[in-house]
């Protein structure tokens, strides 16, 4: 699976809109290269459910053990469905994640992908 699509990267409030509610989906996995970092997967919602109900993908890293969050990835959409698309577990090996996906609130598709394509989408919370 390959990264489809993503948003511009988040600025101050980790750039998303005041309407967006932020929750946690899985994680958190320590990164290969620095066990003192660890990567969180989280999904940004608007609504409940029905009709305009938004729920999709971003990730974050944040540092041991003062838990200062380094970069935060936009929005990310892995082509399952535009609107309600949101992890639900991650699992790390051999350098993939393994992404347990929500898709439009009745189903669940695996997506195994590079963890540098997410890493390589994180940015400084705040940087344009």
């Amino acid at each position: 699976m390959t990264l489809l699509s993503s948003t511009p990267p988040p600025s101050p409030n980790l750039g998303f809109p005041p309407h967006f509610t932020l929750s946690l989906s899985a994680g958190p996995i320590p990164l290969p290269s620095d066990p003192t970092l660890h990567l969180v997967s989280s999904h940004v919602s608007v609504g409940g459910w029905g009709a305009g109900t938004v729920r999709q993908t971003f990730f974050y890293v944040y540092s041991l053990p003062s838990f200062t969050i380094s970069c935060v990835t936009p929005v990310i959409n892995f082509g399952l469905d535009g609107r309600l698309e949101y992890n639900t577990n991650m699992e790390e090996g051999g350098g993939y994640l393994y992404l347990s996906v929500g898709r439009d609130n009745c189903e669940t598709a695996l997506v195994r992908i590079r963890m540098t394509a997410i890493l390589d989408e994180c940015r400084p919370p705040g940087e344009e």
